[in-house]
């Protein structure tokens, strides 16, 4: 079996990998990017070739990322924006990979408020393009992550917003600065950090490695 992981470079969606590849799937990393911020797609491409997986960016539309700005803007926090961007992504996946790759899996965990698909979204994902939606982590909560992710890899913690990485929220901010200066700090929370994956941990023996 084949199967799409949306990657980040961060540790959800690299631990849903290292997942499907222990269960014998053949894993590709798919990183969206919209290229409104050059080279942002850089942190994912990194941290997949680190941990030995087929690694993709895949060019979406500025307009998913113009349009999820507006809705950060019009709702005054991201929830809403990084959910519209990461539904839309899906949908492009979905419909571009269908055939070769007929599992798409993301790092959604269960205390995530965003992204996040209802249970009717993920049905209907499924449905209309004959696939099967996964992700293994909406049982997993935050301390159960933390614990696999620092058994597993070796990973730093970036500011959001200090510097540029591959989530949805590097190109929205830039949307939005380019809207109002300083309007990404308004809308972001100031507290909020982003994984990025550096390699696996010595002591442990993954099967891709």
């Amino acid at each position: 079996m084949k199967a799409i992981v949306l990657y980040s470079g961060g540790r959800d969606s690299s631990l849903v990998a290292h997942l499907l590849d222990h269960f014998g799937y053949e894993v590709k990393l798919i990183t969206a990017n919209a290229g409104i911020v050059k080279n942002s797609w850089k942190t994912a491409a990194k941290a997949g070739k680190i941990l030995g997986f087929k690694h993709e960016v895949l060019k979406i539309s500025r307009e998913i990322i113009k349009r999820a700005a507006e809705i950060a803007e019009e709702d005054g926090f991201p929830l809403h924006a990084v959910n519209y961007a990461h539904k839309q992504v899906l949908e492009v996946i979905a419909q571009k990979y269908r055939k070769k790759f007929p599992t798409i899996a993301d790092g959604t965990r269960r205390d995530d408020r965003t992204p996040k698909l209802t249970y009717q979204e993920m049905q209907s994902l499924e449905d209309r393009y004959g696939i099967a939606y996964f992700a293994p982590l909406l049982g997993f909560g935050h301390k159960t992550i933390n614990h696999l992710s620092k058994q597993i890899f070796n990973y730093k913690e970036i500011y959001a917003g200090s510097q540029p990485t591959a989530e949805y929220e590097t190109e929205i901010r830039a949307v939005l600065r380019k809207m109002e200066k300083g309007l990404d700090k308004k809308i972001f929370p100031k507290k909020h950090f982003h994984s990025v994956i550096t390699g696996w941990r010595k002591e442990y023996k993954p099967r891709c490695a």
